[in-house]
């Protein structure tokens, strides 16, 4: 009867179908990146500085919310940006600081101590937050006000842009 592990003449699988289980958020439309004419309106509307800050971060390095949420002025140095916990909590990624970035990190390392964060996230350290969701959930109501209903652009939108 057995063989090798195997049931001879029964097959468990005769009739069963398999479909495929949607991802997580699929109703949605696909995240496009934002375009020159976005980058230049969402900007300039921008409800505050921080929030400015953040989607200049976020469009001129490409890097993810809770890598920019993490990210302080220790983590800047000869023109060169070390994100850390990006997927993983020991990886380092390193990329050049943009041009347009240096005068806001020299603007917020002033005002920041050395051992917090450059971008303000006003959840951050609260039990069970993830660096950067507050500023996350901030953007987003923003964002609808400037777009209204279009589920193609949020946060990580900027990411594509970079």
């Amino acid at each position: 009867m057995l063989d090798d592990g195997l049931v001879d003449g029964f097959n468990p699988w005769i009739g069963v179908t398999v479909t495929k289980k949607e991802a997580h958020g699929s109703e949605n439309p696909a995240i496009r990146a934002y375009t020159e004419a976005e980058i230049t309106r969402i900007s300039a509307e921008a409800p505050d500085e921080d929030t400015r800050d953040s989607m200049m971060f976020a469009a001129l390095t490409g890097a993810r919310r809770r890598e920019l949420y993490t990210l302080k002025a220790t983590d800047c140095d000869r023109g060169m940006m070390f994100l850390r916990g990006t997927k993983n909590e020991t990886s380092v990624r390193v990329i050049p600081i943009h041009s347009a970035l240096k005068p806001i990190i020299e603007r917020l390392a002033k005002t920041r101590p050395h051992t917090k964060p450059l971008l303000i996230d006003h959840l951050q350290g609260k039990t069970g937050k993830k660096p950067g969701d507050a500023a996350g959930k901030r953007f987003g109501r923003y964002k609808e006000t400037v777009f209204n209903d279009d589920n193609t652009l949020n946060y990580h939108s900027f990411r594509h842009w970079a």
